[in-house]
């Protein structure tokens, strides 16, 4: 079966289905690769003190992350869009947006530098990856 276009969860902590090496083949067999839950419903733009506390299991990820924000200077928005344009075999980008306000930050954050993200940060951990797992936190 061919699908015209696939869509997965890709982000700065979940990358699962880059380095399964499933970008590459869906891209061979001529299927484009829509992005989505880039922010991980919102986490990754949060800072720490509103992040919901039985997120603090994961506080070296997170502590990881908002140190490199700090010393890149990027938004998390910047990061997490320039992370994903970058990524070979993702063909578009789904963002859910509340207002004009947020479409231009999304527009303008896409191009720029990105330094290398952190190694750690990346992790395969279904508890917080899947955000229907949160119930059971």
């Amino acid at each position: 079966m061919k699908f015209d276009f696939v869509q997965g969860p890709l982000n700065v902590l979940d990358m699962r289905l880059a380095k399964s090496g499933w970008l590459s083949r869906l891209a061979g067999m001529g299927s484009a690769f829509f992005a989505r839950s880039v922010f991980l419903q919102g986490l990754l733009l949060m800072p720490s003190s509103e992040r919901p506390k039985k997120f603090d299991q994961w506080s070296k990820e997170w502590r990881i992350w908002e140190e490199y924000l700090r010393e890149t200077g990027l938004t998390a928005v910047q990061a997490c869009l320039r992370h994903l344009v970058r990524i070979p075999n993702v063909d578009k980008i789904i963002v859910g947006i509340a207002s004009a306000a947020q479409l231009n930050e999304v527009i303008k954050s896409l191009d720029g530098d990105l330094p290398p993200l952190p190694d750690g940060l990346a992790i395969e951990d279904d508890r917080l990856l899947e955000p229907t797992n949160w119930l059971y936190l």
